[in-house]
């Protein structure tokens, strides 16, 4: 994949479209975490309990990885990250409106599954406009999925403010999922379009990758 001639890959908006989507992959993240002993309280889960959900979401995020890895050369890196935003954002508002444990496991998967979705998904439009920059800007990008980890605490942090306990899931959790809709709605101007140049054998066959890379 190169950036052709002329791309906006090089502008400060595709930068900080891309930083932008690390950042709220964090937050989402961040938040279902700072947010996870309010959980505790609300469905009175045990140690066994948090431990298989965070295990859920794990393995989700592998099987999200996997399937963008496959995909986004044949979708482009465009539509799969504004694929993993709304997933992510649908992930966090079922865990805020979550009456069960189990239905927590769901919104737990949804949330793996964006969260490596639009991991691989990133880091592919990050690699592109490194690439098409003059001074390397890969490390400012992956710090901002930190800074959206903040970002998710914060917001559970300042929804403590008016609820506490239980009573804390539902409205950070929601405005978690306002925010990643938000975040789709400006993406989609900002995520610049990426031309593919897929890698070719020698005598123009389109190379695979092998399948020990995707384990």
């Amino acid at each position: 994949m190169t950036a052709p001639a002329g791309s906006t890959l090089s502008r400060s908006r595709s930068l900080l479209a891309v930083t932008w989507l690390f950042a709220i992959n964090g937050a989402t993240v961040g938040c279902f975490a700072a947010a996870l002993p309010a959980m505790r309280v609300k469905l009175a889960l045990n140690e066994a309990s948090v431990a298989a959900a965070l295990l859920v979401m794990g393995v989700l995020a592998v099987l999200g990885q996997q399937l963008a890895g496959r995909l986004t050369d044949r979708i482009g890196i465009r539509r799969a990250c504004l694929a993993g935003i709304p997933v992510l954002a649908l992930g966090a508002a079922i865990v805020g409106l979550a009456p069960s444990y189990p239905l927590m496991l769901v919104a737990v998967g949804v949330i793996g599954l964006g969260n490596g979705w639009l991991d691989v998904a990133m880091n592919a439009l990050a690699v592109e406009v490194e690439k098409a920059r003059l001074f390397p800007v890969m490390s400012r990008i992956h710090g901002c999925w930190s800074l959206g980890q903040l970002l998710g605490s914060g917001v559970v942090l300042a929804t403590a403010v008016v609820a506490t306990g239980a009573a804390l899931v539902m409205p950070s959790q929601l405005a978690m999922a306002a925010l990643g809709v938000s975040s789709w709605l400006v993406c989609v101007r900002l995520v610049p379009q990426v031309t593919f140049a897929p890698a070719l054998s020698p005598d123009g066959r389109r190379l695979k990758i092998p399948g020990s890379v995707y384990l």
